[in-house]
Order: structure tokens, then sequence, then C-alpha cells
């Protein structure tokens, strides 16, 4: 008789083997199924309400106690609890398909690149109420966005469609088009301006010389130059008439032949005057008084007083005005406010960590801060700085093979990136010089790039540029440098927001001066104690950054 052959043996134990693998699959799934009925409602309740759309801010709170017992099941998705979801509570299926948080946890683990890129605050919001979605008061599913959060559930809503934190609410800074974050603070009248730290002030105490506010804003950005206020300042001196909300030639009744254009050229952040012209008003009988009284007499602590208000104190409309070309702008300074009583505006020094543990910064406190905008829903790529009115300075990873001119946008003159800065400029970009020998021998090697902007910007306070490093300058070990950037402040992964940033350093002995010693090239983790972040070293590249500068900006 023929056995059989070995083959079919194999076949007859393998279907065999199936037979009991999709028994033992058959009671599991029943098993699961009569659990997840027993435990769950038979159908998925939808709750569908209409809220009235309010421009008072609408507060989540977080509840301890479950709105539907035996229902609702406590979030353990770790990351929805590391970004702070504002609910407790989930039930099951998910939109996605999902019947369980650790289905839903694996695939969320995919997106957290995604997040913390944070093209959008609200993104950790959303992924959260697809994945795990918030359990309503009668057990049903609550569905994302209108429902959950009306875009704008823990924070200030205002210009239709922007969502600002809720601390940056009444804080003296206006982060809002339409100003509504700084109006009806509790404890300025009507007609007030908002300071912040609980001070108010009239608008005639805006560009009079004194620093009212505990961070000098009503006295930034009073003068101007009427045509360029770049690397050159040119044209006619310009001072902002609040009474008017507009800008207007500034009355020169007093002049010194000496020092006044020094002066005035020094007040707008320049070091050398190199002309200047008296302009008589065609209904003038008599000139300026050309005298060296104390009027132009003062240091770079103390602004004066008597001067910014002689500025705008001529109430006909021909008076004398002056025209001024200076050059020499002094880079890397950080404007200070000037003596002016005990809330002097001085900056408030504290000691800061690096961005994972470090602090959120006023705006204007960096003035020379750039952030790269992509496509064109503008999202935000990475960090850069400002070396000169038409030049930023960046990481050539952050440009990687994105050189189209037309796909990128230069936001300048801010640091709150989601809020309406009334200093800040948008550019487009003229040019993109990636240094030739990035990633050539060695990964992310020559990780440094320039932008040329369409257009040079205008200088003032919130918005100046950074220098580069001094000649021959070397960074010794030990070197104390700051990093500034929208980078995360926990250390979850790798440094997105830094990236491209600049790493600042002082020269020594002047701690009034920053100058660029690094660009944010990349790291293990973020900011780990025990783990290096890598940095372009700037010096090295500074002759590189003055060839480019030299020849593109004839063209």
């Amino acid at each position: 008789m023929r056995r059989p052959s070995s083959v079919y043996t194999h076949r007859l134990k393998f279907r065999f083997a199936q037979l009991v693998i999709n028994a033992i699959a058959l009671f599991a799934i029943g098993a699961g199924m009569a659990a997840y009925f027993k435990a769950y409602p038979t159908s998925v309740k939808v709750v569908n309400k209409s809220l009235n759309v309010s421009t008072t801010p609408i507060i989540v709170e977080k509840k301890s106690d479950n709105p539907a017992p035996g229902i609702c099941l406590p979030v353990i998705v770790q990351f929805c609890k590391q970004h702070k979801i504002p609910y407790n509570f989930t039930v099951f299926p998910n939109y996605i398909g999902h019947f369980g948080q650790r289905d839903a946890e694996q695939e969320l683990e995919v997106y957290d690149a995604v997040v913390d890129v944070k093209c959008y605050d609200l993104a950790a919001l959303f992924l959260c109420s697809l994945f795990v979605p918030k359990c309503g008061p009668t057990g049903g599913v609550v569905r994302p966005c209108r429902s959950l959060c009306m875009v704008c559930d823990f924070g200030f809503q205002c210009d239709v469609k922007r969502c600002i934190p809720k601390d940056w609410q009444c804080d003296g800074h206006v982060d809002c088009k339409d100003q509504s974050d700084e109006l009806k603070c509790h404890k300025c009248g009507p007609g007030m301006i908002n300071c912040g730290a609980d001070k108010c002030i009239t608008q005639e105490h805006l560009c009079d010389g004194t620093v009212d506010c505990p961070w000098g804003q009503d006295e930034r950005n009073c003068l101007r130059l009427s045509e360029r206020n770049g690397d050159e300042g040119k044209g006619q001196l310009e001072v902002y008439r609040p009474d008017q909300e507009k800008w207007v030639p500034a009355c020169v009744a007093h002049w010194d032949e000496r020092t006044s254009a020094k002066t005035i050229c020094s007040l707008l952040g320049y070091s050398v005057a190199n002309y200047s012209r008296l302009l008589q008003g065609k209904d003038i009988q008599s000139p300026p008084i050309y005298d060296t009284t104390a009027i132009w007499r003062f240091n770079q602590h103390k602004r004066p007083k008597n001067l910014i208000l002689e500025f705008g104190s001529c109430p006909e409309k021909n008076y004398p005005t002056v025209q001024l070309s200076c050059t020499n702008y002094v880079c890397g300074r950080v404007r200070k406010t000037y003596d002016a009583g005990e809330n002097s505006g001085r900056r408030r020094k504290q000691k800061q960590k690096r961005i994972v543990g470090g602090v959120p910064s006023k705006p204007g406190d960096w003035p020379f801060l750039a952030a790269l905008l992509g496509g064109p829903e503008e999202v935000f790529y990475c960090a850069g700085v400002l070396i000169a009115d038409q030049w930023v300075l960046t990481a050539s990873h952050c440009v990687g093979n994105h050189s189209d001119v037309n796909g990128w946008t230069i936001q300048l003159g801010i640091t709150r990136r989601h809020a309406h800065s009334f200093y800040g400029q948008k550019m487009k970009v003229k040019r993109v010089v990636p240094h030739p020998l990035y990633n050539v021998g060695v990964a992310h090697d020559n990780d440094i790039a320039l932008f040329q902007l369409s257009s040079r910007v205008t200088f003032h306070e919130h918005l100046s540029p950074v220098c580069l490093p001094p000649a021959n300058k070397e960074l010794k070990p030990g070197t104390k440098c700051t990093v500034i950037g929208w980078g995360k402040k926990e250390d979850t992964g790798q440094m997105f927001g830094d990236s491209g940033g600049p790493l600042l350093c002082h020269e020594n002995g002047d701690t009034e001066t920053w100058f660029v010693g690094g660009i944010v090239s990349w790291g293990i983790k973020c900011a780990h104690p025990h783990l290096p972040g890598v940095y372009a070293y700037v010096p090295k590249y500074k002759k590189w950054i003055e060839q480019q500068i030299a020849k593109y900006s004839g063209d």
C-alpha cells in the first residue's frame, strides 16, 4: 500500500493548525464583542449643539467627575494627556473605527512630529478629538472642532478667527488687530490705554518723552525718517502724533550745528550723521534758534524729554523741519527704555535657560529674530536671524530642496507668532543662498544659508539686525550664550521650532551688544543636559557671509 507523501502530510497539519487558530480567534472576538456591548450603548449618540459665537472667551474647566458613569472612560492616552487636552473622559468607538484607547494611542504616535512643528496650536486638540473623543454628559461622542471647542475654548478670541492665549489678554501688549485684548481691562477707565502690570495711561502720554509703561511701550517707535530706515537712514525727520494718529514732519525750533544731527541719528539707532539740512516753512517769520542749550545734551541712558516734546509741538502747518542722512546702524542692541521715575521701563534681568525650560519673551525683546514660513498657507518651518536690512541668516537644512523663492515668506519684528503685529513686517524672498558645501562629506556639515529679501526692511525698536562676530572672534569653551526661537519648552524629542535660529553671545565686557555666534543645526533629543546641541559655527563663515552680501546686494 502506497504511503502518503510528506508534502501531503504537511498540508494536512497546516490546515488543522489554521482551524485551531480560527476557532481561538472567533472565541476571542465573540468574548470581546460581548464585553463591548455590555459596557457601551447599542448606538453611538451624536450631540449636535449649535453655540452662539461670542466676543468673550469660552473657558473650559477640567472636571474630574465622570459625566456618564459606566459609559465614559478616563483618558489614559499619553499623547493627549501630555498636550493637556481640556477634557478627562472619552468614549469609544471613535471616528477612525478604533474600539479602545490602546489602538488609538498607537496611531497617534505618528502625529508627534506634526504637532511639534507648531503649525497650529490646536493641532493636538483636534487629533485627540478624533482619536480619543470627548465623552458628553449623556455618554455620547462630542464631535470635534465646532461642538468641542469653537476654536478658542481655552484662549481669547479676536479678529474673527484669531485665538490667543488667555494670559495675553490685558498684559499691556496689543496682540489683536481689533485691539480687543487690551480693551475693557478691569483697572482702566474709559479711553485709557492698558500698559500691563495694572498700569493705565491716557493717549496724551504716548510719545511725550517720558516712560510711563512698565516696558516702555509708550515711548517706542516715536521717530523715523521719511524715506528709509535700514542700514542707512535717509529723509525728513518725522514724529508720531497720537492725537492725530499719524506721522507728521518733526518741528525743529532749536538747532545746534555741532551736535543736533548726531543726536537725532543716535535716537534713531545710528552712530554717524552724514548730512543734515534745515528746511524753512513757507510762512515762517524767523528761522530756528541756533543754540547749544541743554536740550541737546543727553546720554544713552536718558531720553531728552524736552526734545521729544518739541518735535511735536509746532501748531502751524508750516514750520522748520530737517532732512538727515544717517549711517552705521548700531547692530545687536535690544533697545532700552529710559529713566522715568520708579517705573523706568528698564529691562528686567532674569536668568533664562535654554528654550527647553526657558521663558516666554515680551514683544520687542528680540528685534532680530525671524520666522521662515513656507507655501501659500505660510506654514512655520524654521527660525532665522536678521543680519542686515535685506539679509536673513539661517540653516541650510531649513532650505532643503525648497529653493524656489516664491514659496518662502519671512516674518520679522515679532516674538508672538500667532499675534497680530503692528510693528512686524512680512517679506517675500528674492534669493536663497545655501552654503555650496552643505552635506558634502559629512552630514549636516556647513549647515548655514542666507535669504535675500525682496526689499529692504524698516528698522525700529521692534525690528533691527544682530551683529556678525567680531574679526578673528573665537568662542572658547565656557562662553555663555543664549538661544532664542519658537522651540518646545519640554524635552519630548527633536528641536523643530529652534532650527535655524541664532545662538547669541556677548563680546567680552560688552553686555549691551549681541552677536550671532552659531545657528541651530541639530541635536539628539532636545536640550538634554548630557547630550550636546550642534550649531553651525558662524565665526568660521563670516567671510563667506560678507562675500555673498557684497555679491548680490548691488543687483
